[in-house]
């Protein structure tokens, strides 16, 4: 199994893709999202950054948005989106095995959303 980039890889943060395959043992070419790799990769390129310290910078702006998670603010990227916690209230639901009805306790959860730029960039 081997890793394919395009010549010319390319970072498109607007509709988050990346010139990029990976090849299964059938030569099936197959589209699979970017991982923290491939994405480490492209900002090398794009910024002449190495490999290893790309990585390093992803894992700061990874690590810097969850601890502002954690202490329950939101973290804005103008033009890209909001990452935000949001809460669940406790409700009932059933178990699909059994049909019994449970009880799911309140929740906090991140989610994301879209900044203008990247929505229209998208479609």
């Amino acid at each position: 199994m081997g890793l394919h980039i395009a010549a010319e890889p390319t970072i498109d943060l607007f509709s988050l893709r990346l010139a990029c395959r990976r090849c299964d043992t059938k030569n099936d070419n197959k589209e699979y999202p970017m991982r923290k790799p491939e994405l480490a990769a492209a900002i090398a390129d794009k910024t002449g950054l190495t490999r290893e310290k790309a990585s390093e910078v992803i894992t700061a702006f990874t690590d810097q948005i969850s601890a502002a998670a954690s202490r329950g603010e939101d973290t804005t990227l103008i033009g890209f989106g909001t990452f935000n916690i949001r809460t669940r209230e406790a409700r009932d639901g059933r178990n699909p095995q059994t049909g019994a009805t449970i009880k799911i306790p309140a929740s906090k959860t991140v989610g994301f959303k879209a900044g203008k730029a990247l929505k229209e960039s998208v479609g």
